[in-house]
């Protein structure tokens, strides 16, 4: 999404990196790209085409669909390496915070 704002060039490179970095262990949730199309289209004002090509971009990866166990899981995944759940599947800490405020 970074790329499709008017964000700073290393904001913008960040999330490239990041999804190359780590392709093979993308997944995406069907709640996911519901969420990601109703951004798009309400907050980021996108036409349907550029919405459907975001939303296309991301249903590229393997898609799962959400229930309990996968919610259970996540939430732990998250706790063990420091993140806190937040309301619709999103976490407190940034992957790109270390990025944007060096140690």
């Amino acid at each position: 999404m970074c790329s499709s704002t008017r964000s700073t060039p290393v904001k913008r490179g960040a999330p490239t990196r990041l999804i190359d970095e780590h392709r093979a262990q993308i997944v995406v949730s069907t709640q996911v790209l519901i969420e990601l199309w109703a951004v798009c289209t309400r907050k980021l004002g996108l036409t349907t085409d550029a919405a459907r090509r975001v939303t296309g971009a991301a249903g590229a990866f393997p898609v799962v669909t959400t229930d309990r166990n996968l919610v259970v899981a996540a939430t732990e995944l998250s706790t063990s390496h420091g993140y806190r759940m937040r309301g619709r599947g999103t976490t407190s800490r940034s992957p790109l915070r270390e990025e944007r405020h060096p140690t």
